[in-house]
């Protein structure tokens, strides 16, 4: 049965019995529990926005709150510092000064160290200690909870970094020194911030730094600073570190929804905090940066900016090209009274607001396809019981049409026609698969596609065609039980045809012991001369591991050659109406046969032309072997051995032995090409002697008789080009 007649039988012609009832069915009741899902989506959507749109601002003030109340609550503390120091100067710089830092630092777990530079470059800092670290190097003793620090420059002496270590009374356990130190306050950010605030009068008194690592606890964190001003001279600056960990943690802690990111970032695109603290810096070298927002691996955050860019809003809905969701944005600026452009930005799915919604549409719309189903139970139970059958009856023949043969599927009916149907088209089926094993696979595929009917004739392409044969067949089989024999050339032919089809070729017949198979046709492959020597070298190098394990069961060995030609040829239907063949015609199968023979004179296995060589050379282990006269053919073609792939897979590569035989060869070629036999001949006898190789010690021969003529120019390029 054709499957094209076949496609038309079951193409619809009208009205059928499903489609009938499915319109019936959808015009009288779909709309109704369409209306009633929709009714019930739109009233619910605006009650849930809103309540969507509250949940997000009050995550993104509380988050406000959380960031900005201790930042205020340091540049309180520091301001007042700085202002006791211009009251009293010296507070700051003696230790009676220990018990006010140490207490600031109790009171605010966030802060790692209170510190003062002044203007002589002086430096006082007190420091959390936490159990068991060093402090600069030193070992404090381990009581220690608080470090006080002072480099002293007021001397004019070379200042030295010297520690005092008290407990968690403020109690004096012990000091130490770091040494000599560079460390210059007025170097330092805080005090050219305290710069700044002292000449622009328009900004605060107190100064909240860019994010840096703090070098005390190696965390990411901002500096609080206010100046102390004289006389309205800059003499000193207070400042307070505050670790950025904390609000990481609460922003992980406390999001807007289930699946939103809350994060705070600077105008220009540098995150401050993110609630993944791996998201918050990168490594350039030994320095640790700050990350930017492009950098972040949430694609919805990244798209967020992009569309903030586009809208000029700071509160939209937008979709993502990664997955199509979509999100809500908020950006909402904190701490521009200390001149922050720092915004507090939450990117949340509308899923984790709506999604309850759509769940309960979902339960809807599932309430009524169940009722959908039950009244089309009642309605169209018979007409299910032949629809059934036929559709899978057309999944059938379109996995046939794909030619996927090999699934089996089981169809039934009790309706006497529907499965005289299922029975025929497994009758096509399994003739189908029998065919395809006489007849390329493509082959059928194009004429079962087309629908026509198989004619007589062909076309000219230019294509590629191999030859294999076994060597010493006749004398095998006289040696070897037919029985053996038979499984063994059978899997040899197994292997030949199993490297064809991978590489995208047809075989087009046996022959005793042969195999012809040709690349480019009925699928057009433009490297269908590569695709042929992949296909060689697989077949010789499994057969060489098929021939192992047949010797370790006392079977002999089968030695594969191999001829392989492109050529123009003649591709088509060959033979009459009542039998034939898709198959090539023409000089270049018959080059390809000979080049196969060609092996048994020089002891190879795999002859191509140079034809072949021109094609892909380049991609190949060659070696050139000799101009060789063509029965049948005007003038001699030049012939290589094939021994491996360049840039092919691992078991096609050239083995070190290879490539070292390829290229020697093709340098004593060239010395043959170029007339100096003499030389040639050392060097085939040097490749016979080192390599045991039976074309070396035929070349050598031939050189020493004088059998060689000079070679045209292009040939000893050709040899330059594999020596190379």
């Amino acid at each position: 049965m054709n499957p094209g007649h076949l496609l038309a039988y079951l193409r619809p012609k009208g009205w059928r019995l499903q489609f009938s009832i499915g319109a019936i069915f959808a015009i009288l009741v779909t709309p109704s529990i369409a209306g009633l899902i929709y009714w019930s989506y739109d009233s619910s959507l605006a009650l849930i926005s809103q309540y969507a749109e509250r949940d997000v601002r009050n995550a993104a003030e509380d988050a406000k709150s959380t960031i900005t109340a201790p930042l205020r609550r340091f540049a309180d503390s520091v301001l007042i510092a700085a202002q006791v120091e211009a009251a009293m100067p010296g507070f700051l710089r003696g230790p009676e000064s220990d018990r006010t830092m140490i207490q600031e630092l109790r009171n605010s777990p966030g802060l790692t160290s209170y510190y003062v530079g002044f203007a002589d470059g002086s430096f006082r800092q007190m420091q959390r200690v936490a159990p068991g670290a060093k402090v600069s190097g030193l070992t404090p003793p381990p009581e220690t909870r608080f470090a006080s620090r002072m480099i002293d420059r007021s001397t004019g002496d070379a200042p030295v970094d010297r520690y005092v270590f008290l407990d968690a009374e403020a109690r004096r356990l012990g000091d130490g020194s770091a040494g000599p130190t560079a460390y210059d306050a007025r170097q330092r950010s805080f005090w050219r911030q305290a710069e700044r605030l002292q000449s622009d009068r328009t900004q605060s008194t107190v100064s909240v730094a860019d994010p840096y690592v703090i070098g005390s606890v190696g965390k990411l964190g901002v500096s609080v600073s206010a100046p102390v001003l004289r006389d309205g001279r800059l003499v000193a600056a207070v400042a307070t570190n505050f670790t950025l960990d904390r609000v990481s943690q609460y922003l992980q802690a406390h999001p807007a929804s289930a699946n939103a990111t809350t994060l705070v970032v600077s105008r220009d695109g540098t995150v401050i905090v993110h609630p993944d603290p791996a998201e918050m810096t990168d490594r350039k070298g030994d320095e640790i940066v700050s990350r930017r927002v492009s950098d972040i691996s949430n694609p919805a955050v990244r798209a967020a900016f992009a569309r903030r860019s586009e809208l000029k809003s700071d509160h939209f809905t937008f979709r993502t090209l990664s997955d199509g969701a979509e999100y809500v944005a908020l950006f909402v600026p904190i701490l521009a009274e200390f001149g922050k452009s720092w915004e507090i930005v939450i990117v949340a799915p509308t899923d984790d607001f709506i999604g309850p919604l759509r769940r309960n549409n979902q339960l809807m719309a599932a309430v009524g396809t169940a009722m959908i189903v039950i009244l089309l139970l009642l309605i169209s139970g018979f007409a299910r019981l032949i629809s059934r059958p036929l559709v899978g009856l057309v999944r059938e023949i379109h996995a046939i049409e794909r030619f996927a043969l090999d699934a089996e599927v089981r169809l039934s009916s009790n309706i006497r026609e529907v499965k005289q149907l299922i029975g025929a088209t497994q009758v096509m089926k399994t003739a189908l698969r029998a065919f395809t094993a006489y007849v390329p696979r493509e082959v059928v595929r194009g004429l079962l596609l087309s629908g026509r009917p198989i004619e007589l004739g062909g076309r000219s392409a230019h294509l590629t065609v191999m030859f294999t044969d076994l060597e010493a067949f006749s004398t095998l089989a006289e040696k070897t039980p037919a029985r053996a024999l038979l499984d063994q050339v059978s899997t040899y032919l197994g292997m030949v045809t199993r490297a064809v089809n991978e590489t995208t070729g047809s075989v087009d017949k046996f022959i005793g012991d042969s195999v012809m198979a040709f690349w480019g046709a009925p699928l057009a492959d433009d490297d269908h001369a590569y695709h042929a020597c992949v296909a060689a070298v697989h077949g010789k190098r499994r057969l060489a591991a098929q021939n192992t394990l047949w010797q370790e069961a006392g079977l002999p060995e089968l030695r594969m050659r191999v001829g392989i030609h492109s050529d123009a040829v003649l591709v088509g239907n060959v033979g009459s109406m009542e039998r034939m063949s898709y198959t090539v015609m023409g000089d270049g199968v018959n080059i390809a046969a000979r080049l196969e023979g060609i092996n048994k004179q020089f002891g190879t296995s795999i002859c191509v032309s140079h034809s072949v060589f021109r094609e892909c050379g380049e991609r190949l282990w060659l070696r050139p072997i000799d101009q060789v006269p063509v029965k049948g053919r005007r003038g001699d073609i030049l012939v290589y051995e094939l021994l491996a792939i360049r840039d092919g897979e691992a078991d096609l590569a050239g083995s070190l032995h290879e490539q070292d035989l390829c290229r020697r060869t093709a340098e004593a070629y060239a010395l043959m090409a170029g007339g100096d036999l003499v030389a040639a001949a050392r060097a085939y006898d040097d490749i016979a002697s080192t390599f045991d190789d039976t074309l070396a010690v035929e070349m050598a021969r031939r050189c020493r008789e004088g059998r060689i003529e000079p070679q045209l120019s292009e040939i000893s390029e050709n040899a330059k080009i594999q020596a190379g």
